[in-house]
């Protein structure tokens, strides 16, 4: 397919119990917060969006979760949220948000993103799309 300047972004991850493995194309670091550190981790893995090169060397990340440890991924349209005096939100507003949020549930975490990021744009129309997903590893289940 010719698609000229037509680009995808894709975040993959094969989660297996509490281990995980991430590849992605063009998309912006996952935040991952370490419970026993009391610490966000940023999870880059620089890879261009699918359709701007042909056998691009795409990396992969694996990962070890523990109890409690949660991980924050989100498409680049958080990052650039804009606000009133057309300042960016940026990664580090997001991962402070989330490194205060970390102990609650996923679905709290969550929303206490998406009330910042309504106030942080307040009036400001949202440009890109957003999608957040966050993920909390539980305790092991003896299954």
């Amino acid at each position: 397919m010719d698609l000229k300047s037509l680009y995808m972004s894709l975040m993959l991850i094969k989660c297996d119990r509490h281990d995980l493995k991430i590849c992605s194309a063009g998309m912006p670091p996952a935040l991952l917060y370490k419970k026993e550190y009391h610490k966000v981790e940023q999870i880059l893995l620089k890879g261009m969006p699918l359709g701007s090169k042909l056998d691009y060397p795409y990396k992969e990340k694996e990962l070890a979760l523990s109890e409690g440890d949660t991980l924050l991924l989100m498409s680049d349209g958080l990052m650039e949220l804009f606000n009133e005096q057309r300042d960016l939100l940026g990664l580090k507003r997001i991962e402070s948000v989330f490194k205060e949020a970390a102990d609650s549930s996923a679905a709290d975490i969550l929303s206490q993103i998406t009330k910042y990021a309504d106030q942080w744009s307040g009036s400001t129309a949202q440009k890109d799309d957003m999608t957040i997903l966050v993920m909390k590893a539980k305790k092991p289940s003896n299954l």
